[in-house]
């Protein structure tokens, strides 16, 4: 079970770290107020596809620990704390048809891929400002596993955060363009 779900999280943050550089060259290159397709489909589309990009954030983080049994640490926790929170504001937004929700998000992913660049450094490194495993948790510098050398779960978490990010930006281009409230 776990090699299985391991390949489809690892394939999925591949997917989503190629979307996050395709849509920040699209909006590079529209700087000169050029319009581009993608970026607008998305724009449209922000609260939803953001949404779709939490709820398998949040099903990856929940099957780790509550299927293949990986106890999160401490830095896995906090980055939960941010993303989690994002399932309830985006599902709203989805459901009441409300883009303005967006700005929320956004900040909520700044501090959790903050969280998550410091939990893949201290995975890296093994240097951690705090002792993440006081408590009898996991230590933060340890990791379950890793993928084409350089994938493990804090960059999973990472890109997600970074999606809705790249997401958000690509709404707010359009919506000072179009009024998209």
């Amino acid at each position: 079970m776990e090699n299985i779900v391991n390949f489809g999280l690892v394939h999925a943050t591949i997917v989503g770290q190629i979307i996050v550089i395709a849509l920040l060259i699209q909006l590079f290159k529209e700087r000169g107020g050029k319009e581009g397709k993608l970026t607008k489909l998305v724009a449209d589309n922000a609260t939803l596809l953001s949404f779709i990009v939490v709820v398998g954030a949040l099903v990856g983080s929940l099957i780790y620990s509550e299927v293949v049994g990986f106890d999160p640490c401490k830095l896995c926790w906090w980055q939960r704390v941010f993303m989690y929170p994002q399932f309830f504001l985006l599902g709203a937004g989805v459901l009441w048809k409300k883009r303005d929700i967006l700005p929320y998000t956004a900040v909520l992913s700044i501090f959790g891929a903050i969280t998550a660049v410091y939990h893949y450094i201290t995975q890296r490194t093994g240097w951690e400002v705090t002792n993440c495993s006081l408590g009898g948790g996991p230590s933060c510098a340890g990791y379950e596993f890793m993928a084409y050398g350089y994938i493990t779960i804090p960059i999973m978490s990472l890109t997600a955060f970074l999606l809705v990010l790249a997401t958000y930006l690509c709404y707010k281009k359009y919506a000072s363009r179009e009024n998209l409230y």
